[in-house]
């Protein structure tokens, strides 16, 4: 009738307490895309809305989490049970944003049901944007979809890439029963 841990509140309607368990570790993600961004100068979130409507469009809710200014437990819960992430950073110094390096490390240790991944980026010069944080990302064996790498601001064929991505995350959902 009741659930009475050791510590901690007494739940008196045990299935509602079951059923978020059942959730929080079934490994089956939600339809939902995961758009932890950075942008120094608005491009990199220019490509994080635009991707969000696209998704919108095909049914698919994004989150969208503002690295500096966000809260962090915010994140936390969106990665429990999103099934994309698609990260957006702009880069400083010839590598990205150390916002995107927390963001990623977050999710190599929470082991998010994520089962696919991206990254979205803009620079103004050259350098390794995406291979540090692909590599922090290996162990949990997500699906990468081809980045998107822009130099400046977004333009109509980066605009098409993104139309591609929104697409190939729209294909993936649909492989795994959730469009």
């Amino acid at each position: 009738d009741m659930i009475m841990p050791s510590h901690g509140p007494i739940h008196k309607n045990p299935e509602y307490i079951l059923d978020l368990y059942e959730d929080w570790t079934s490994p089956k993600g939600k339809n939902i895309v995961l758009l932890p961004y950075v942008s120094m100068y608005n491009s990199t979130t220019e490509m994080i809305n635009y991707l969000s409507n696209k998704l919108a469009e095909k049914g698919i809710p994004s989150i969208k989490y503002d690295m500096v200014d966000g809260n962090l437990g915010d994140l936390a819960v969106a990665l429990v049970d999103g099934t994309t992430i698609v990260l957006g950073t702009s880069m400083v110094l010839a590598g990205p944003h150390p916002a995107a390096f927390n963001t990623v490390y977050l999710a190599s240790v929470l082991k998010p049901k994520a089962k696919v991944a991206s990254f979205i980026g803009s620079y103004g010069w050259g350098g390794d944007l995406f291979g540090k944080m692909t590599d922090m990302l290996a162990p949990l064996k997500l699906d990468i979809i081809e980045p998107i790498l822009v130099k400046g601001k977004a333009k109509a064929q980066d605009y098409a890439k993104l139309d591609e991505m929104a697409e190939k995350i729209y294909s993936k959902h649909q492989e795994f029963g959730l469009v």
